[in-house]
C-alpha cells in the first residue's frame, strides 16, 4: 500500500518526476519513478508513448503508400512515399499534414491521419497552333512549325537567326509548361559518355527534346544530375592558386530544378552532410573570389538564408545568369571559367514569369558563316529578352547540341561534330 507521497520535480517545462515511497512487508522504503509528458502519465521507465498514424488514398485505387495504418513510438521521425497508379499522378497529401513532398517526412507527436491525392493525368492533344501560346515571341524569333510538328500542347520550338545586339545569333529553344502532367522532364546521366543525339534515339516512349547538360570530364559529371534521386551532385570544391599553393574552394554553383508539382526553380546550391541527397540552397552565393582565402565549406547557417531545396528533378550548371529578373552573372562567386568573355556556343535552361521552362542553344564557332556565338554577358541579355526571369548557363562550347523532334538544330561547335557527353535533358512523354 501506499504510504505517503512527496513530490521533486526537474527543471523541465515538459517533465515532472514524482516519487512515490511504498511500504509493504518486505521493504520499506521502495520507489517508482513515473513521468508526465503532456498530460500523460506513465509508471515505470520502460513504458513507451504510442501514437497511431491512419494514411488513406484518394480516389480508390489511385495508387498506394509505403505506409498505412501503423502505431509508432513518440518523437520519431518517419518517410511515407506515395506512388501513383499507371494512368494517375500524385497531387499532395491533406488532413493532419498537408504538403507536395513526396517522399513526406512526418513527426509522430501526436494521433495522425492523412490522405494521399491522385488524379488522373492529362492526355495531350496534339499541337496544331501556328503562332506562340507558351511565351511572348520578341523581335527576331519566329515559331517553328515544322519542328514543333508532332508536339502536344503545351510544348512548343522557336528559332532564331537575325541581329541582337548588332551580334548574329543563331539560336533554337524548346517551352514547355512543367506543370502539364503528362510531360516528363528527365535529367539523364550516362556511365559512359553519349552523344546528345545518341541520348535521344536510345530513350523509350515519345522524346520531344534533348539537350547537352552539365559539365564534365575524367569520365565523371561535374554538374548536378537528379532524377527522383540524385545521380552525380554539383561539384563540392575545386582547386585554385592561392599564395602560390593549390587550395580547396567550395563554391556553391547553379542548379535548375523542378518541384513534384511543376514549380520551377534556380538556385546557387551545396549538398550538405555525408550523402548527396540534403541540397541546400542560398539567397546568395557564397562570396569566393580568386585571390583572396577559401570562404567556410557551405552548411546550413553559411552562406545566409540557406533552405532545403526541395526539387524531384535537376540539373546543374554554371553560372546563374538571372536571378528574379534581373541579370546575375556570379561567374567568379561560383570560380567558373568557360570563356566567359568569349563569344563561344552556348547552352542554356530557365523560366519565365507565368512558370514556362525555356531550353535554349546558341550556335558559335562557325565563323565562315559569320556565328561566332556568344559570351555569358550577350547570353543572359538574350535570354531575359525572350522572357526569362531566372536561368542558368550549361555546358557549352563543343558540348553544346540540341536535338528537336529527332532533328540537330544548331551546328555543333566541335569542329561540327557532336560531342559525346555525361548528362542531357530530355522532355518526353511521360
Amino acid at each position: 500500500m501506499f504510504y505517503h507521497l512527496t513530490v521533486s520535480t526537474t527543471d523541465s517545462k515538459s517533465k515532472r518526476l514524482i516519487k512515490l515511497d511504498v511500504l509493504n512487508q518486505k521493504a520499506l522504503n521502495k520507489s517508482i519513478v513515473c513521468l508526465f509528458l503532456s498530460i500523460l502519465l506513465y509508471v515505470g521507465c520502460k513504458k513507451e508513448i504510442l501514437f497511431a498514424l491512419n494514411v488513406g488514398i484518394t480516389p480508390a485505387g489511385s495508387g498506394t503508400t509505403s505506409i498505412t495504418n501503423e502505431t509508432y513510438q513518440a518523437g520519431k521521425n518517419i518517410s511515407i512515399t506515395a506512388t501513383p497508379a499507371q494512368e494517375y499522378v500524385f497531387k499532395g497529401w491533406t488532413g493532419s499534414v498537408t504538403s507536395t513532398d513526396n517522399p513526406l517526412s512526418i513527426l509522430i507527436d501526436a494521433p495522425k491521419s492523412i490522405i494521399a491525392n491522385f488524379e488522373k493525368k492529362q492526355q495531350p492533344n496534339q499541337n496544331t497552333s501556328t503562332v506562340a501560346k507558351l511565351i511572348k515571341l520578341t523581335a527576331g524569333w519566329k515559331f517553328d512549325t515544322n519542328i514543333s510538328n508532332g508536339f502536344p500542347e503545351g510544348v512548343e520550338a522557336y528559332t532564331f537567326d537575325t541581329l541582337f545586339n548588332s551580334n548574329r545569333i543563331k539560336s533554337f529553344a524548346v517551352a514547355f509548361d512543367p506543370k502539364l502532367s503528362y510531360l516528363d522532364f528527365k535529367p539523364t546521366l550516362s556511365s559512359t559518355a553519349k552523344k546528345p543525339s545518341e541520348f535521344f534515339s536510345q530513350e523509350s516512349g515519345v522524346v520531344y527534346a534533348c539537350l547537352n547538360g552539365g559539365f564534365f570530364g575524367g569520365g565523371q559529371s561535374y554538374s548536378l544530375v537528379k532524377y527522383n534521386s540524385v545521380l552525380a551532385p554539383n561539384i563540392k570544391s575545386v582547386n585554385r592558386s592561392f599564395n602560390g599553393a593549390s587550395v580547396a574552394y567550395y563554391p556553391t554553383r547553379a542548379a535548375f530544378g523542378i518541384s513534384s508539382t511543376g514549380a520551377p526553380s534556380v538556385a546557387w546550391i551545396y549538398h550538405i552532410g555525408t550523402t548527396n541527397e540534403r541540397i541546400y540552397e542560398y539567397a546568395f552565393p557564397s562570396p569566393n573570389q580568386l585571390g583572396s582565402p577559401p570562404q567556410a565549406i557551405p552548411d546550413e547557417n553559411f552562406p545566409s538564408a540557406g533552405k532545403e531545396w526541395k526539387v524531384a528533378q535537376a540539373i546543374g550548371g554554371s553560372p546563374v545568369l538571372i536571378k528574379n529578373g534581373e541579370i546575375n552573372i556570379t561567374d567568379k562567386e561560383e570560380l567558373i571559367d568557360i570563356n566567359n568573355t568569349s563569344s563561344r556556343p552556348r547552352s542554356a535552361i530557365g523560366y519565365t514569369e507565368n512558370g514556362m521552362i525555356i531550353m535554349l542553344a546558341v550556335e558559335g564557332d562557325n565563323a565562315n558563316n559569320g556565328i561566332p556565338g556568344v559570351n555569358l554577358k550577350t547570353l543572359a541579355e538574350f535570354l531575359k529578352n525572350l522572357g526569362c526571369t531566372n536561368a542558368i548557363n550549361l555546358d557549352g562550347g563543343g558540348s553544346t547540341s540540341f536535338i528537336i523532334s529527332n532533328k540537330s538544330t544548331v551546328r555543333p561547335g566541335d569542329n561540327g561534330t557532336e560531342r559525346a557527353v555525361s548528362s542531357v535533358i530530355i522532355l518526353k512523354k511521360k
